[in-house]
């Protein structure tokens, strides 16, 4: 069966990998049997689910990986469940908002925060816009756009 991924570059797949599938009732583990790239998209099989109608029970269904699968990130990457629901401040530390979704696009993503009037502002992750982001203090400090003031 064919999988998206979060991250399309992503190589962390293994034969023999242990991924957790997130069915209505219940996450459960399934065993990763075989993985390939064809015409640049993953394609799993999953222990005992090698029937194509078995299969297709998994349609729709999340996958996702251990955090300790994870590969570490170079210094100033991070993965996007670290960001969510960091406080966004301005360099003048007013807060901005709470970082809830992040839209990957062609050139850079772009953060959606939801400011304490419950209005959503979009902000370009890129350098010059992106200050610091602190994890352990889930906080993020921006110099937003011109166009950000009118929020």
């Amino acid at each position: 069966m064919r999988i998206v991924l979060f991250n399309p570059e992503s190589r962390i797949l293994e034969n023999g990998q242990d991924l957790y599938v997130s069915f209505s009732d219940a996450c459960r583990n399934l065993r990763l049997k075989k993985q390939k790239i064809e015409k640049d998209e993953p394609w799993v099989i999953f222990e005992g689910y090698e029937n194509p109608e078995l299969a297709k029970t998994l349609t729709g269904l999340e996958v996702s990986v251990l955090r300790a699968d994870l590969p570490s990130l170079p210094k100033g990457q991070y993965y996007h469940v670290d960001l969510l629901s960091c406080q966004v401040f301005d360099l003048q530390g007013q807060l901005l908002g709470v970082l809830q979704q992040i839209l990957p696009t062609a050139s850079n993503d772009i953060w959606s925060i939801r400011t304490p009037m419950g209005q959503e502002l979009l902000l370009p992750d890129i350098e010059g816009v992106v200050m610091s982001v602190d994890l352990a203090n889930k906080k993020i400090t921006v110099d937003p756009p011109e166009y950000a003031d009118e929020v």
